[in-house]
């Protein structure tokens, strides 16, 4: 073969579509097989030393760049300790941060009402004082009115003062002493009076009763959705409306399991072709009554959750009070977690002995809520914490002299007064709070336990 045909028959064998059958055809149709056995062999030796000499060549900078890239990866993760902590600490700012950000936006909010309510304040003694006035002249003999005249200018202002004041939502014990249940009581009592029911409208006198129900528990439903200026104020109105519906329950809609039971309520009036229907009306009565009742148990468990849950969020601070600070070893529980707690216990000790039915399920809610979040807490900081732990082990273990970290290895102990803080916190908030909860929560405190031994 010319040299040019050794050349195309030497880079067929690099292509794509190469097939040694065609190969040996054109091979074998200028040369004989002996031939081809020589140049293979040829060709062989050839390629076996452009291959030494490429490994020659190249040996040299491959292991520098295997050196340079060793060196590299003790560099980085040399650098990655200072970066975690400065990561550690950003989240701790931003932390803080927001924590301020908050901090600022209840104090407004307080200012705000503050403002409020000392101008309604002003309003309420203004318009009561005026009220009492006014009362007094109309109370007193006609004969000392001058003219007709002066007796309309009087009605039209009290007039006036008690609207405004109804428009403001300003009540006072001398206009509105009838308290919404007691009104509620009153009016389906007086529906099924022996002197007011009449037999031939019992279907009417049933609806008014129903609808005075609805009407009562929407305006409950209602208030509730109103901005109270503490949450005081709004726990107090849902444990009063909860103590209310126990009163309701008793009279509109108790437990009937003999035709008997129905004297218990206020349709034992109901003639006996409509009284096979109670049941029905005591079972509609109680749906209204439980569906109110789960939003006002549902509202309150997530204001105190909200409530607790901010105090717990200190946790994620505590790395960062005890590492590099030469603070003592902790002895107590943290003042976060005495505030966290508080709630619970001052929520226990006001109710339990009023509705304990109804106030253990709200405390269980609550409890049960509380742990699980508070158990997500511990343990994203105690994972923080051991990757802290981590990177430092994998520092020392690259030949680092002490002197070299020691500036940001110092934390050794300070890794275990961190624990030992956490250990503290969770400990007290189990003393408190585990003779409260349900057998749920117990078990999620156990793994809290867990977590920190």
């Amino acid at each position: 073969m010319s040299l040019n045909e050794v050349v195309s028959w030497k880079e067929s064998f690099f292509k794509d579509d190469f097939n040694v059958d065609i190969s040996l055809s054109k091979f074998t149709l200028k040369s004989d097989l002996e031939t081809l056995k020589r140049d293979l062999k040829s060709y062989g030796t050839e390629l076996q030393q452009q291959m030494t000499e490429i490994l020659k060549n190249e040996t040299e900078a491959i292991v520098n760049l295997a050196e340079y890239l060793t060196n590299l990866n003790a560099k980085i993760e040399h650098l990655s300790l200072p970066f975690f902590q400065l990561r550690e600490e950003i989240m701790a700012l931003l932390k803080l941060i927001k924590t301020a950000e908050m901090s600022y936006k209840m104090m407004l909010y307080g200012i705000k009402n503050n403002n409020t309510n000392k101008n309604n304040l002003n309003l309420k003694l203004g318009a009561i004082s005026s009220s009492v006035y006014i009362d007094k002249m109309l109370k007193s003999s006609a004969d000392s009115f001058e003219d007709i005249i002066s007796l309309e200018h009087i009605v039209a202002k009290y007039s006036f003062q008690r609207s405004y004041m109804d428009e403001l939502n300003i009540i006072t014990t001398d206009m509105k002493d009838i308290m919404p249940t007691v009104a509620l009581w009153k009016a389906v009592s007086q529906c099924f009076h022996e002197d007011i029911y009449l037999d031939q409208l019992a279907d009417q006198f049933v609806k008014l009763s129903m609808l005075t129900l609805s009407r009562y528990l929407k305006w409950c439903e209602t208030t509730l959705q109103s901005n109270f200026s503490t949450h005081q104020s709004t726990e107090q109105f849902i444990m009063n409306c909860l103590i209310d519906f126990s009163i309701v329950e008793k009279f509109m809609c108790p437990a009937i399991e003999t035709p008997a039971d129905i004297n218990n309520t206020v349709y034992k009036i109901l003639d006996s072709s409509v009284v096979i229907l109670v049941p029905k009306i005591v079972k509609a009565n109680l749906k209204s009554i439980t569906n109110v009742l789960n939003l006002m148990k549902s509202s309150l468990v997530k204001m105190k959750v909200e409530e607790i849950c901010y105090q717990l969020q200190h946790v994620e601070a505590i790395p960062r009070l005890y590492r590099r600070t030469n603070r003592s070893i902790p002895k107590e529980a943290s003042p976060y977690m005495v505030e966290a707690v508080k709630p619970i216990t001052t929520f226990h000790s006001a109710f339990q002995n009023v509705i304990s039915h109804k106030s253990t399920e709200i405390l269980n809610d609550i409890i049960l809520q509380v742990t699980k979040q508070y158990l997500e807490l511990v343990q994203g900081v105690l994972r923080s914490v051991c990757k802290t732990e981590e990177s430092l082990r994998r520092l020392k273990s690259r030949n680092v002299t002490t002197e070299e970290i020691s500036p940001q290895l110092d934390s050794g102990s300070d890794e275990k007064k961190i624990r030992e803080q956490i250990k503290l916190d969770v400990a007290y908030f189990l003393n408190k709070l585990q003779p409260l909860g349900s057998i749920e929560s117990r078990q999620i405190m156990d793994v809290l336990k867990k977590e920190t031994h």
